[in-house]
């Protein structure tokens, strides 16, 4: 069945995925990220009263890494 979001094709395998199966992934996934053994790339982090540039820096810029808004 198309996703409404894309129309004509499939949604993304991830979105088909069981809340069982993406609860089993994050259980796997979180204790790595405690330990340190795996840690999350990091691009720019932005106040939240820079929110609009840290959406034209994503927009404009296409950064490796995640961009964080925090407050």
């Amino acid at each position: 069945m198309p996703s409404p979001s894309w129309p004509g094709r499939r949604a993304p395998e991830w979105r088909a995925q069981s809340r069982a199966v993406k609860a089993a992934a994050w259980a796997a996934i979180l204790p790595l990220l405690a330990s340190g053994a795996v840690k999350p790339i990091v691009e720019r982090t932005y106040k939240l009263e820079e929110s609009a540039e840290a959406l034209r820096h994503l927009i404009e810029d296409r950064p490796f890494g995640r961009v964080v808004v925090a407050d």
